[in-house]
C-alpha cells in the first residue's frame, strides 16, 4: 500500500514539475520578447517554448531567425529604439539571469501546490 501512494505522490511531483518549468519558461519567452529588436516583428515573432515533459524536466526558450544569434551576443549595436524602447543585445540572456528567482519561485509555487 505505501509503495501506491509513493508512486502516485512521484507522478504529482513531476507533474507540478512540468507545470512549474512550463510556467517559468513562458514568462522568459515573455520577458526576452520585450527586449528583444524589432525591425518587422520576425524575431520577436519567432520566440518559443519547448516544453518540459514528464520524460525530459526541461523546458527551453529559444528564437528561430537566421539572425537571432548575431542580434544577441553583439549588445554593442544600436538597435533602432522607436518600435520597441527596451530593445537590445543579450535580450533573452538578460531576463533569464536578471528573472532567476522568479523562475524559481514559480516552478516552487507549483511543486508546493501538491502537499
Amino acid at each position: 500500500m505505501s509503495d501506491f501512494r509513493f508512486e502516485a505522490f512521484g507522478r504529482m511531483a513531476q507533474e507540478a514539475a512540468v507545470r512549474g518549468l512550463n510556467m517559468a519558461a513562458t514568462e522568459l519567452r515573455t520577458r526576452s520578447i520585450d527586449k528583444a529588436p524589432m525591425d518587422v516583428g520576425t524575431l520577436r515573432g519567432s520566440a518559443q517554448v519547448t516544453p518540459a515533459t514528464p520524460d525530459d524536466l526541461e523546458a527551453g526558450v529559444s528564437y528561430d531567425t537566421p539572425y537571432a544569434v548575431r542580434l544577441h551576443e553583439h549588445p554593442e549595436y544600436h538597435f533602432q529604439t522607436d518600435q520597441n524602447p527596451n530593445a537590445q543585445g543579450k535580450y533573452l540572456e538578460e531576463p533569464l539571469v536578471e528573472g532567476a528567482q522568479d523562475y524559481v519561485d514559480i516552478i516552487a509555487r507549483q511543486m508546493r501546490g501538491i502537499s
